[in-house]
């Protein structure tokens, strides 16, 4: 479990089919499924001045973590 999130935030990072072009970041939303009831969501978006904003929470009869992250890439 401990290992979804930065999995989740690589594959929405380096998802591109064309590495020589600069990839348009398209906003990913998913819905986190425990059994046959929603149980959390991760999002993820970029903003104007080129931070990626992620936010993961998942909740097991009322326990689980809320997650925000901000990723700051340079050149």
């Amino acid at each position: 479990m401990k290992y979804i999130l930065p999995a989740l935030l690589l594959f929405t990072l380096f998802s591109c089919d064309d590495k020589e072009a600069t990839p348009k970041y398209e906003t990913q939303n998913y819905t986190i499924l425990f059994g046959d009831k929603e149980a959390g969501y991760f999002n993820s978006s970029k903003t104007e001045d080129g931070k990626y904003n992620f936010v993961y929470e998942f909740n097991d009869r009322g326990r689980g973590p809320h997650l925000e992250e901000t990723v700051i890439l340079n050149d």
